[in-house]
């Protein structure tokens, strides 16, 4: 009897296939390590967008809230329910600029679309004037925060009557920013 020629190469073949696969994982991994956990104080919202579930509970939503201590802005995340169908972040930026009385009356938040990981806020005609610089970093602080704490967008476009907004608050806002950018303060 005469035993197959590379009877054995199948098998080499499969662990050859088996050890390069591992290697990706491996080198994919080192690359881009694992994906990050959600906390349950920065885990964002999910948007409910089925409307036909009226029945369904509100959904919590996260509106950031300065409050002034010891001459100092402190930041105060208050959950508030709201309808399913509803965007949490217009709702939540719009509750804010309410809280806020920064922004002139009638200043809100229009239109929220998201595209590719950035939220794009048009907000309207009134929002656009010239405020103070710690109104103006307030203001956009709160709104960062909204998106943040009620989306799962990566950046962030501010507009108002269509129109981008360029600059507020000494920040060029001409390209589109993280969301994070006020996370840490």
């Amino acid at each position: 009897m005469s035993k197959r020629k590379g009877s054995g190469s199948g098998a080499k073949a499969i662990l050859l296939l088996a050890l390069i696969a591992v290697t990706i994982v491996l080198l994919f991994y080192a690359k881009y390590g694992t994906p990050p956990q959600p906390s349950e104080e920065s885990s964002p919202v999910p948007a409910q967008t089925n409307e036909t579930e009226t029945n369904k509970p509100p959904v919590g939503i996260r509106v950031p809230r300065p409050t002034a201590e010891g001459g100092a802005i402190k930041w105060v995340i208050e959950p508030v329910p709201a309808k399913a169908g509803e965007d949490p972040v217009q709702f939540a930026v719009n509750r804010f600029l309410e809280s806020t009385h920064i922004a002139p009356e009638g200043a809100k938040v229009l239109s929220v679309r998201y595209e590719q990981g950035v939220a794009i806020l048009d907000f309207s005609p009134e929002f656009a004037r010239t405020y103070s610089t710690d109104d103006e970093h307030t203001l956009l602080k709160g709104i960062f925060e909204s998106v943040r704490l009620n989306s799962n967008a990566k950046y962030l476009r501010l507009m108002a009557g269509g129109k981008p907004i360029e600059s507020l608050g000494g920040y060029d806002l001409t390209t589109e920013q993280p969301v994070g950018l006020f996370a840490k303060e």
